[in-house]
């Protein structure tokens, strides 16, 4: 949705749309169709709406690159310039930062809106703003107040060469203010220390302040300042080369309460300061790694890309020549690069450079020099084209004569062809010197390579005789490192001391001595040393399943003898090969392979070859036996696999391994693995690996075999064990097939094997892995007469037993309740108490052991004879199976005290586990007694009367004022004659009564009460009150018991809870003190007489 806001009344009575006030353009959704856009240079792109960058909000407009210089306008809306309302435009506008400047046009028509009616050019702008990464944008204003009271359109047209992005947003149209900024900020002339400016005044002040510093700083705070009068136009000084600078100018119309805004910033980049003699460059500091060339160089790309620096690629001879760092040109790409230095007349001058591409053909280059740094400029030749090829860095130099002092550009020039090859061209090492006077040798070569030694030579280009030769590893300065070899008279050398198959740079300085001092170093050229296996007669021997060490081998420096053959598999066969021996194994099946990561040799080729008759004629070597030349599986798959089967065992075969022949790249060469495997014996392995016959330290193994072999390993262990470094073995060498494996550890799991032995130089792989697990060692209580005591009442807790590995005995009784036969069971005794009564109950949680049988018998005769075995007296299987109660109880009662019962444990079905077991008492059988009867009943006595339940033979008779509680209150009488039956006596006349019997089983146990039987004495005439002032006191007591009454005291009878007699006293007295110290605590009745009457009191001592 198009988003204008308009900010004072549009005029009325306008045809056209036309907006006569203030308005303003966000951009954030699209491009409104009252804008128009024209694609003028007809390249099909142009301003669009995105929304990835802008100054405010969610969207502005963009411009992208194009092949060829924009000329697209992106056109406003026509307003109405008024003065003080519309008489500014604005904008906010950035790029993709210094090194893609992007230009502008800010254009003005009062007539229509086609590219030929925007006549007035308010502006040229550039910006070197970075929106794409900083984001930042730079703020254009405009005074329109010249065409106050006119219609216009206001245009801003992209005419940027190919560069990246160009950004628009916020677009404004506002009132100019009172002081208006200054516009039209340009660079008129820059050196590397200054920069001349100039710029539109605002209005018709005079006076201006400039703020500058480096790019992105605040000028509200920093910078350096520059006070101008009269003149719009001012000259920066004491700048530093080769940087960026953001240029601020503020009008000042009224010094301290009327100044403009800040206009800018005007951003510019100080060039380089021209390089002096002697320059180097190996791009070794200052640069990014992928990033293209800058810094003091610039580029003018005429097709593709531009130069980049390189620090990590090393493959398509993109390495450096010296030092860690080099640049690189892309294929299909043709483009210069520009570096200023300074030049004296009449001075000679050389320039050198080192380059190499990845092809042998299609990459050019050529060095030529001009005033400035554009293709335009490069009118003096320096290095003609020249072609570069692949392989060692080519020496690009020439030299030539300043015709003058002065500055200039030297421009390099770089083309690769389109299309495949090739895919880059490096350059590194890049110089300008004075010649000098002792001029470097040409014509490096090596004559002889060996695997340790090289003879080099060259041609001196002067009369010198004496040269410095020094060698290193690839890559190294020879102005700082490097082993040097001194030559004199002949322009010849011999390095020794070399390692084989190893890779060395070579440069030679002549030494003319003097005043010519010392060339340049020539070079470098590329030593490769030979490999110790280069030929036939040095193949190296491979041990059969000897493990390889990444990298062992290589082929550098490798060499083809005089009628090689060459495997019939290589498609394009290098010639670089390398020869290894093998012994074929017992077995006569290898696989021989260079399939390994690590090594730098990327793609082999493998043949294999019987014996030749001589290693010194090829014409006699043997039969090729194998060939691969892909057949590897890591990586790109461009290793090699040959397996070979049938060898015959001990004969010497011959491998030879070569690199693959690229297309423009040479023979593939570097390090690798080599390894011969042994496929497996001839010797089958066993099978149908059988363990049974399993106890808890044994277990029988037998096999099938894998032939006819009359030996066999048994090697085994605790699982997972590895049986190439660990286990134990028995040998079966018998006869007979099958061994016993003893002193097992019981509940263990085990991993067992079985090799073949053929001969004693012949074995089998080892058997599939077989598992078994040893059984539990069985309990202590598995058999009966190693039944665990249990005592009665004892609490079992935490799984307490177990019937892990339990067994049945010969004869094993089997419970009533118990299906199936029992199969897993332990044994238990306990001595029946004195009550006879017990719970016998595996039914006790947590209990691991889920579903348990239970059976109760009488003591054997002899526990070893099950047959023996006494009479079961209890069973159960299950709780309560309804409801998943699998556990076991069994109830007994009248069991013969001190009399030993054993129990029977099983697991359902032959469960295991662990689980608890308890005897617990029930307790004696004290019936109660019943059938209460009350007969003659008189005022003051009634006999009483009971039926017996038990065996018992002795009773209480507790009797009270009916409702009392026989457990507190009441008196009681113990009947110990036998006989169930008792009179009570003293009895209060006409009064009800309760009475309660209960049986005393022996001195400990008794029954419950029976009753109440309620019954009323007869009455008398007058009732007696010898009890009104009846006291006893404390009671509960400790020491003493006081009993008081108005009348004496006739008798008093205490008893103990067993009826006995504990004090009895005549003494007729109304205050009476008993001494209670030897009493035992516990419950005591006490009857008391007063005036004839008798009543009975509980009491209690502490």
């Amino acid at each position: 949705m198009k988003n204008t806001v308009l900010t004072l009344v549009m005029l009325l009575g306008i045809t056209s749309w036309q907006i006569s006030a203030q308005f303003s353009e966000t951009f954030d959704t699209e491009i409104p169709r009252s804008w128009t856009v024209i694609d003028h240079d007809g390249q099909g792109g142009t301003w669009q709406h995105q929304t990835a960058h802008s100054y405010r909000g969610d969207g502005g407009v963009r411009i992208n690159y194009e092949d060829n210089p924009h000329d697209d306008y992106l056109i406003s809306p026509q307003f109405t310039v008024n003065t003080g309302v519309s008489d500014q435009v604005s904008f906010y506008a950035g790029g993709t930062g210094p090194t893609f400047p992007e230009t502008f046009d800010v254009k003005l028509s009062t007539t229509g809106t086609t590219p030929s009616d925007f006549s007035v050019v308010l502006a040229s702008e550039t910006t070197i703003a970075d929106v794409d990464d900083l984001g930042e944008f730079i703020h254009y204003t405009y005074n329109l107040s010249a065409y106050d009271g006119q219609a216009v359109h206001v245009a801003i047209v992209a005419t940027s060469p190919p560069a990246f992005q160009l950004y628009v947003d916020e677009f404004s149209v506002a009132a100019l203010p009172s002081c208006p900024k200054p516009s039209n900020l340009a660079v008129t002339t820059i050196d590397p220390t200054s920069a001349a400016i100039n710029w539109n005044a605002g209005h018709n002040e005079t006076n201006w302040m400039v703020t500058y510093g480096e790019l992105g700083f605040d000028p509200a705070r920093d910078g350096e300042t520059l006070s101008v009068s009269g003149t719009p136009a001012a000259t920066l000084t004491a700048l530093v080369p080769n940087t960026a600078y953001d240029i601020y100018v503020k009008a000042i119309c009224v010094s301290g309460t009327d100044e403009s805004e800040l206009a800018g910033p005007l951003q510019l980049v100080t060039p380089c300061m021209a390089a002096r003699t002697p320059f180097n460059e190996g791009f070794e500091t200052g640069y990014t790694d992928g990033n293209q060339l800058n810094g003091c160089w610039s580029q003018e790309m005429i097709t593709n890309t531009y130069w980049k620096t390189n620090s990590t690629i090393t493959y398509d001879d993109r390495a450096p020549r010296t030092g860690d760092w080099n640049i690189y040109l892309p294929y299909g790409s043709e483009t210069w690069m520009f570096y200023p230095v300074s030049v004296q007349n009449g001075v000679n001058y050389t320039f050198t450079l080192y380059a190499r591409q990845s092809n042998s053909s299609g990459a050019e280059i050529s060095v030529r020099y001009g005033t400035s740094n554009t293709a335009s400029a490069m009118t003096e030749e320096i290095v003609p084209v020249t072609q570069i090829t692949s392989g060692d860095y080519q020496e690009v130099t020439n030299s030539f004569t300043a015709t003058r002092s002065e500055t200039i550009y030297i421009g390099i020039k770089g083309k690769i062809n389109g299309g495949f090859f090739p895919f880059y061209m490096s350059v590194d090492d890049i110089s300008f010197t004075e010649t000098p006077s002792c001029f470097k040798p040409t014509n490096l070569r090596i004559d002889a390579a060996t695997a340790t030694s090289a003879d080099i030579s060259w041609t001196p280009t002067g009369t010198e005789t004496n040269w410095l030769i020094k060698y290193g590893e690839p890559g190294f300065d020879p102005e700082t490192a490097g082993t040097e070899l001194q030559v004199s008279t002949n322009p010849t050398g011999t390095i020794t001391g070399l390692v084989p198959a190893h890779i060395y740079n070579v440069y030679v300085q002549a030494q003319c001595g003097g005043s010519d001092g010392d060339s340049f170093f020539a070079g470098p050229i590329t030593l490769k040393t030979r490999p110790v296996n280069d030929n036939l007669c040095d193949a190296t021997p491979l041990i059969v399943d000897e493990g390889c060490t990444t990298g062992s081998f290589s082929n550098v420096g490798a060499t083809l003898e005089v009628n090689e053959p060459l495997g019939s598999c290589f498609d394009a066969p290098g010639d670089q090969t390398v020869w290894f021996t093998f012994e074929a194994p017992p077995s006569g099946n290898v696989t021989i392979t260079t399939d390994f990561e690590g090594g730098t040799l990327s793609d082999s080729e493998l043949a294999i070859y019987e014996a030749p008759d001589t290693c010194h004629d090829f014409t006699t070597m043997g039969a090729e036996i194998g060939c691969d030349e892909d057949g590897g599986t890591t990586g790109t798959g461009f290793l090699s696999t040959v397996t070979l089967t049938d060898l015959i065992p001990g004969f010497t075969y011959y491998a030879q391994v070569n690199g693959f022949m690229s297309f423009g790249d040479g023979t593939f060469e570097g390090t690798f693995c080599i390894e011969v495997q042994d496929d497996g014996p001839s010797c089958a392995a066993p099978t149908d690996i059988v363990v049974d016959a399993i106890t808890p330290t044994s277990a029988a193994v037998s096999w099938t075999p894998g032939d006819r072999e009359p030996e066999w390993e048994i090697l085994y262990g605790p699982t997972g064990f590895d049986p190439e470094t660990s286990g134990t073995f028995v040998m079966d060498n018998d006869g007979t097939l099958g061994e016993t494996l003893t002193n097992l550890v019981p509940n263990t799991t085990y991993d067992v094997y079985v090799r073949a032995i053929c001969n004693p130089i012949d074995e089998s792989f080892l058997s599939d892995v077989v598992t078994f697990t040893t059984l539990a060692a069985p309990p202590v209580n598995d058999d009966v007469c190693n039944a665990l005591p249990l005592l009665v009442d004892q609490v079992c807790s935490g799984n307490s037993y177990t019937n892990i590995g339990a067994t049945a005995q010969r004869d094993e009784i089997q419970g009533s309740c118990l299906n199936p036969i029992p199969n897993a069971t332990v044994w238990f005794t306990f001595t029946a108490p004195a009550s006879g009564n017990v719970t016998v109950t595996t039914n006790i949680a947590p209990s691991d052991l889920a579903d348990t049988q239970l059976t109760v018998y009488e003591a054997p005769t002899d526990c070893g004879n099950l047959t023996t075995m006494g009479a079961e007296v209890g069973c159960n299987d299950d709780v309560d199976a309804g409801n998943n109660e699998y556990l076991s109880t069994v109830q007994l009662s009248d069991l013969t005290a001190g009399a030993t019962y054993y129990v029977q444990v099983n697991g359902n079905n032959g469960e295991e586990g662990n689980f608890c077991i308890e005897v617990r008492d029930d307790g004696i059988a004290c019936p109660t007694p019943s059938d209460i009867a009350v007969t003659n009943i008189t005022p003051t006595a009634a006999d009483i009367s009971w039926r017996v339940n038990g065996s018992e033979t002795e009773w209480e008779v507790r009797y009270g004022l009916l409702g009392f509680d026989p457990t507190a209150e009441g008196s009681f009488r113990i009947d110990t004659d036998g006989d169930p039956g008792i009179t009570l006596n003293n009895l209060d006349a006409n009064t009800q009564y309760d009475v309660y019997v209960r049986a005393l089983c022996d001195g400990t146990v008794e029954s419950d009460f029976e009753g109440p039987f309620a019954f009323t004495t007869l009455e008398l005439s007058v009732a007696p009150n010898s009890f009104t002032t009846f006291a006893y006191y404390p009671n509960p007591f400790a020491h003493k018991l006081t009993l008081t009454a108005q009348q004496p005291i006739d008798n008093v009878v205490i008893y103990n809870v067993l009826g006995q007699v504990v004090k009895e006293t005549t003494a007729s007295t109304a205050h009476l003190s008993l001494n209670t110290a030897s009493w035992q605590s516990g419950l005591y009745f006490m009857e008391v007489t007063i005036a004839g009457h008798v009543k009975s009191f509980r009491l209690l001592k502490e």
